[in-house]
């Protein structure tokens, strides 16, 4: 799968954050469910071992309607890392702002908690939050432009978020072990080492196989919620 491992996407952005950006104690605030726990222990990981400290951790439940309650009272820090889905990412985003966290506690997450399709819900409060993520919609990298225009043309408008290249490079993927196998899909053995064996130029950066561990190599992107010409992104 063209994606990350929840540890994996954690650390780094954990290391990312002592080392880059200078934090040296935060918060942890995510979804108490598998994903939320893992991609925590990740950062948790790669935060502690860098040099950081984590203050405290707050685990909410899976489609929890309030979060003031885990929002108040949490010490000081400089800033929050956060992982929450779908419905519990436009809540959590909004309340943050409404308790005026946004000026006192920033927002670093995985992007799928400021993913561009739950910004035009979100709106303002999503603002300023710094996410890590293997894609972006304007990347400028020739397998993006090209992804874009074909997908524009197909559908009438340009990609939201990352799961459409996620996709489309699952195609790539196939499509480039097949061409090693000249279209063979039988016996599986061969499938499967052609799989390993890819190399191509994705929408999310080069994209390839570890020779030892079958998990993709992949190029990380942080990147910063802003609004160009009046849209969120």
């Amino acid at each position: 799968v063209p994606s990350w491992n929840a540890v994996q996407i954690g650390r780094i952005f954990g290391q990312y954050a002592y080392r880059k950006l200078g934090h040296k104690k935060l918060l942890i605030v995510s979804s108490n469910y598998v994903y939320g726990r893992r991609v925590s222990d990740g950062f948790r990981e790669g935060f502690t071992d860098a040099g950081g400290a984590i203050v405290k951790e707050v685990y909410p439940p899976l489609g929890n309607p309030d979060f003031a309650p885990f929002l108040a009272g949490l010490p000081q820090a400089d800033a929050v890392f956060s992982f929450f889905p779908g419905g519990d990412a436009i809540r959590y985003v909004k309340q943050r702002k409404e308790m005026g966290l946004n000026e006192t506690l920033p927002l670093l997450g995985i992007i799928s908690t400021v993913d561009g399709i739950l910004l035009p819900a979100q709106g303002d409060a999503a603002l300023g939050s710094l996410a890590i993520t293997h894609y972006v919609e304007d990347l400028d990298i020739p397998g993006n432009r090209r992804f874009v225009a074909a997908y524009a043309k197909e559908y009438g408008e340009n990609p939201l978020g990352y799961y459409p290249a996620k996709g489309y490079t699952i195609v790539q993927t196939l499509e480039e072990a097949l061409k090693r196998t000249g279209g063979r899909t039988s016996p599986a053995e061969r499938l499967i080492t052609a799989l390993r064996q890819v190399d191509f130029e994705s929408p999310q950066g080069r994209y390839r196989f570890d020779p030892v561990k079958p998990y993709p190599i992949m190029d990380f992107y942080i990147v910063k919620v802003v609004k160009k010409e009046g849209k969120l992104g």
